[in-house]
């Protein structure tokens, strides 16, 4: 089980920083001290490896979890040491990551023959603390209003857009503006459809939505604006359709 939590090793901090592996391979002990749930008789190279895709999977270097200082050699770092909080919780994840794969997921009726594996990846997509799309918004809108989520969610796409950190289609940003539709902030929900429709500009759901906050809010000019955008982008659009003709 633990040789292939080795493959599929899901989080830690436990990492070394990829630009030290390649010219570092010299300064590579081949025995290890302290390893608690990585297997002992573990080889350099599945270490290594392993190590690469805790660092890419979470995005960090090797002194997250171990003593040492970044740029210096590999033998200046003491591996053993569990003296960082964040090696303890690294061991806790592979745990929890093994039993998720050996465990949890075989026991899914559709993944019974073919059960998908987690890993650093599956959660953290190169982020030591992961955060979805919505979560980032929502501490922002808390901490300044829609506008500071929206420059959040800017800053986010400029930063992590390809990534795959975050989901950054225009789904998102319905489901956010979404919820000030239901507490009955139309502002906040315009502001925010406003957002959506100038990112995608093929897309319906943001301009569909942009019609019904208008309308709503009594402005039938904007609402029919906005309708008669998304219907020339789906002319067999039904929901759509239906609101231009109530707004005839």
């Amino acid at each position: 089980m633990f040789r292939k939590l080795i493959l599929v090793g899901c989080l830690c901090c436990c990492t070394l920083a990829i630009a030290q592996l390649g010219p570092s391979r010299a300064q590579i002990p081949t025995t290890f001290e302290n390893l608690q749930v990585l297997p002992s008789e573990i080889s350099s190279n599945e270490l290594m490896d392993t190590m690469r895709g805790f660092a890419v999977g979470l995005g960090v270097t090797c002194t997250q979890c171990h003593v040492g200082e970044d740029g210096q050699p590999m033998s200046t770092f003491d591996f053993a040491s569990d003296e960082k909080q964040s090696k303890a919780a690294a061991r806790i994840m592979l745990r929890m990551t093994s039993d998720i794969n050996g465990q949890h997921l075989p026991e899914l009726p559709s993944f019974a023959d073919t059960a998908p594996q987690a890993t650093c990846g599956t959660c953290h997509r190169g982020q030591l603390r992961p955060k979805t799309i919505h979560q980032e918004l929502d501490v922002a809108h808390t901490a300044g209003g829609v506008d500071q989520a929206i420059e959040k969610y800017k800053a986010l796409r400029g930063e992590w857009y390809g990534a795959g950190a975050y989901d950054f289609r225009e789904r998102p940003l319905i489901l956010f503006a979404s919820q000030f539709m239901q507490q009955g902030d139309m502002a906040s929900t315009v502001k925010v459809l406003l957002l959506g429709a100038e990112l995608f500009p093929d897309a319906v759901d943001s301009r569909l939505m942009l019609a019904m906050s208008f309308m709503r809010m009594g402005n039938t000019s904007e609402a029919r604006k906005y309708a008669e955008q998304a219907l020339a982008i789906d002319p067999d659009h039904a929901r759509v359709q239906a609101l231009l003709k109530q707004l005839e």
